[in-house]
């Protein structure tokens, strides 16, 4: 080959390299000018719903206790030996009826038997003696309750003490039953917490003439609504840290912004924000990609935004707690 062909050749090489790379940049321009013509496809797209203030409240749920109301236990009023049941198990009795006979066996002094008598009407439900059973003052004897007069006991946490007032409204199931609830309504609550067991008395009765309780002795679960009030209310998940403060990120002006907030009572999967929020804010609740602070976002309405944002209930054998900690 002359050298002549060679530098030919080394030109048009050359010559080719120089105009490809030409041809890549100007490509590469052309699609960075369609970009910039188009500039909206660059933002990250945030699913966000407009705060709105909704009714909150705490369900309380404890397990109770369905008891008679009225309940007179009967007791020996003197030394003797029982000679007779005159009303045993079951029996129905009125106020004043006998219930047995005590016959005092003192040697010297010669007393009548003496009819032990009950101060209600109602069902014999406990007998504690049998005949020719050797009885001292103060023993048990008895026990007349009133099936149709029940009443229904919880136990309140000191925590919740405050919540629960006279007249508040509950409502009471049986665990695997198929009977309806039955609407109860606070009769009184003991402003006492029991050192022992760090809970205080609550009695509730039916809240209608004409319902019916379940009979005495069942256990039962009651719950009721406390501490009614507006705010917000957000899923956990709308939540982001820094350290152990809690954030959220809100849209204003097109933009994303970090607000710090308060948080409140945190349950299943729900907080309240006590400050920080407030109605008409828009709350970013998902995003397509990391977002930064400040940066231009597409927003999207949820396809279902929820249509009650209250907190939801806990189950309740010891006290709610405060969520001001982290996820």
């Amino acid at each position: 080959m002359s050298k002549r062909a060679l530098l030919t050749g080394v030109f048009a090489a050359a010559a080719f390299v120089l105009f490809a790379g030409l041809f890549l940049r100007f490509m590469e321009s052309k699609a960075n000018a369609a970009v910039d013509q188009n500039p909206e496809k660059k933002k990250p797209v945030v699913f966000a719903r407009t705060i709105q203030l909704t009714e909150l409240n705490e369900v309380l749920n404890y397990p109770a206790r369905v008891e008679p109301s009225i309940r007179a236990s009967i007791n020996a009023d003197a030394d003797g030996v029982v000679t007779k049941i005159i009303a045993p198990l079951g029996s129905a009795v009125r106020a004043g009826a006998a219930l047995l006979v005590i016959k005092n066996t003192d040697p010297v002094y010669q007393y009548a038997p003496m009819r032990v008598t009950t101060p209600v009407a109602g069902v014999v439900s406990h007998v504690e003696v049998t005949e020719g059973s050797r009885v001292s003052r103060g023993d048990k004897l008895a026990l007349v309750t009133d099936p149709d007069q029940v009443r229904v006991m919880i136990e309140l946490t000191a925590e919740d003490l405050r919540l629960v007032r006279p007249g508040m409204q509950a409502e009471l199931k049986v665990p695997g039953s198929s009977v309806a609830p039955v609407t109860l309504k606070v009769r009184g609550v003991s402003p006492f917490v029991d050192p022992s067991t760090g809970t205080a008395a609550c009695e509730l009765q039916l809240a209608a003439k004409g319902a019916q309780l379940p009979p005495p002795g069942v256990i039962a679960r009651v719950s009721f609504k406390a501490n009614l009030r507006q705010g917000i209310s957000i899923t956990d998940s709308a939540l982001t840290y820094r350290g152990k403060d809690p954030f959220v990120r809100v849209v204003e002006n097109g933009k994303a912004k970090l607000v710090p907030v308060m948080l409140g009572r945190k349950q299943a999967g729900y907080v309240e924000i006590l400050k920080g929020l407030k109605a008409g804010d828009a709350l970013v609740e998902r995003t397509s990609k990391f977002v930064a602070e400040g940066e231009e976002v597409e927003v999207e309405k949820p396809k279902e935004e929820p249509a009650d944002s209250k907190v939801p209930a806990k189950e309740k054998a010891a006290s709610n707690a405060a969520a001001t900690g982290t996820t």
